[in-house]
């Protein structure tokens, strides 16, 4: 069986008692097991603040970890999640198989060119030449504000 990627993310219930969210957890953990798949990244539920209320919560204890899962078995394993008491939202989202990207490959093939981009750019080459600035004195000033004045009254 080929076993897919995924990245899973869920909410818990703040109001839900550590022992709860540790047993919520462990089975979350032994479910992937049970539909033959396993935890490659796990991770822990941390305490965040979210945007908008979920559930009539303005906070929530999430954890996201990445898995592996055949695919005919996702369907069985998200059913059992949204019926998990505590799990007020989750997300399984399929991803590729991640590679640690060393940082000399970055360096060379990090930076783009062009809008948006990531290189350092020429500051003299960024700035168009521009004309020297006419010195204004007072008596041009106050000729702008008197034009300006006759006309608003016209």
């Amino acid at each position: 069986m080929k076993q897919n990627q995924y990245e899973l993310t869920y909410l818990i219930d703040p109001r839900t008692s550590e022992e709860a969210k540790t047993s919520l957890n462990s089975a979350v953990d032994a479910k992937i097991s049970e539909y033959k798949g396993t935890v490659t990244q796990p991770g822990d539920a941390l305490r965040k603040k979210l945007a908008y209320k979920v559930g009539k919560q303005d906070s929530a204890f999430m954890r996201i970890m990445n898995l592996e899962m055949p695919t005919e078995n996702v369907l069985e394993f998200t059913t059992f999640l949204k019926k998990s008491e505590g799990v007020l939202r989750l997300t399984l989202l399929a991803t590729p198989a991640r590679k640690r990207i060393t940082p000399e490959v970055m360096e060379k093939h990090g930076k783009k060119k062009g809008k948006g981009g990531f290189a350092k750019h020429d500051k003299k080459k960024d700035i168009p030449a521009t004309k020297p600035a006419k010195e204004v004195t007072m008596q041009d000033v106050e000729k702008g504000i008197e034009d300006a004045l006759t006309e608003e009254v016209k």
